[in-house]
């Protein structure tokens, strides 16, 4: 028998259900591949033969004495596939590429996802990139701060309904709709179409709920939507900004699990989507950004100017009207809401520095 053996059992919070990790020589290298826990059956340990290990068939019992034997040794790890905020042991932490939380837990939590939330390059090779061709240029530093905000939105909605906020990127083609995307992307995850949290638009309605529900408390990029084959994009839209999917029956009349998310959603798009006719609810969630986007125009005209201002003055009232619903549910005053805000925005602060020291 080639060498093969179990590294480790990773235990998904969300199902309960394992995964074994096996470590082996594929005939060239060492390498390690995750398969379901029916691969340490006799029946199952076939699969192995598809990644180079190699044991003779009539060894079979031999062999998986052996990797029970290492199954008992290994480490075991509990993994996530669910992003954004959650409590565990009572503390709250936020899942990411790894668990971001404010004290020791006594478990291991390691991320068993299939989306590339790893980044390339350094911190400084990034923020020196903004430095040099974002700062100065007024859409695409107020679409990045906007990109940040999205922790701080889904953290509000875990306690209060504000569901999702909704940028759309509007403008002819090569206007660098899709580069400012990835731009937001770049945030949380490869800024790589369809490997992060940046995917075409070309899906189901069920299927890109479902990918919000995955990635709750991230920023979302869905690039394209002329290259959706959905009837009605207002209506779509106006579900992922409500922050939760239809209900729906399974075949034995019991509701299934309805999927919440709360991010920042940015879309790229030719034409908008959205009228003066349309519904009033997606419009108090709903920016539409036609100024171009690339670096050349950087330096704005006074009209431009002047548009910018007067949008940013009609969010400010948007933000006063939010402020108001918060005050108001909470029951606080206009100083103890900003001490409840900048608490929340302290916890983000202190999260992100231990992951530096890290």
């Amino acid at each position: 028998m080639t060498y093969c053996k179990v590294l480790r059992k990773i235990i998904d919070i969300g199902t309960k259900q394992i995964k074994i990790e096996y470590e082996y020589h594929n005939g060239i290298e060492i390498d390690t591949v995750q398969l379901d826990g029916e691969s340490l059956s006799k029946f199952g340990l076939k699969t192995l033969f598809s990644y180079g290990v190699r044991f003779n068939e009539t060894d079979i019992d031999e062999v998986n004495k052996y990797l029970m034997n290492t199954d008992m040794k290994a480490e075991i790890v509990y993994g996530y596939s669910k992003l954004g905020w959650d409590k565990i042991d009572n503390n709250l932490v936020f899942r990411y590429n790894h668990l971001i939380a404010n004290e020791q837990l006594s478990k291991e939590y390691i991320y068993n996802g299939s989306l590339c939330l790893n980044h390339k390059g350094t911190l400084d090779e990034w923020c020196n990139m903004i430095q040099n061709e974002v700062c100065g240029n007024i859409p695409m530093t107020y679409l990045l701060m906007a990109s940040f905000s999205s922790p701080l939105l889904s953290m509000l909605n875990y306690t209060h309904d504000f569901g999702s906020v909704l940028f759309c990127l509007c403008n002819s083609s090569s206007k660098g709709k899709s580069t400012t995307a990835m731009l937001c992307a770049s945030i949380y995850s490869s800024p790589v179409l369809n490997k992060g949290v940046a995917i075409s638009f070309n899906g189901t309605e069920n299927a890109l709920q479902e990918f919000l529900s995955q990635i709750n408390g991230l920023s979302v990029v869905f690039d394209e939507l002329g290259a959706s084959t959905i009837s009605n994009l207002e209506r779509v839209l106006y579900s992922f900004c409500l922050g939760r999917s239809k209900l729906r029956l399974n075949g034995d009349a019991s509701l299934q699990d309805v999927k919440e998310f709360s991010s920042v959603i940015f879309t790229t798009s030719e034409i908008s989507f959205v009228s003066e006719k349309s519904m009033d609810g997606i419009k108090p969630v709903y920016f539409r950004l036609k100024i171009r986007l690339q670096k050349m125009q950087r330096i704005l005209t006074t009209s431009k100017v002047l548009q910018w201002q007067t949008m940013v003055l009609q969010e400010i009232s948007i933000c006063k009207c939010l402020l108001t619903k918060v005050r108001k549910k909470l029951n606080l005053t206009i100083r103890n809401t900003k001490i409840f805000f900048l608490k929340r925005i302290k916890i983000l602060m202190i999260s992100g520095s231990q992951n530096t020291q890290t």
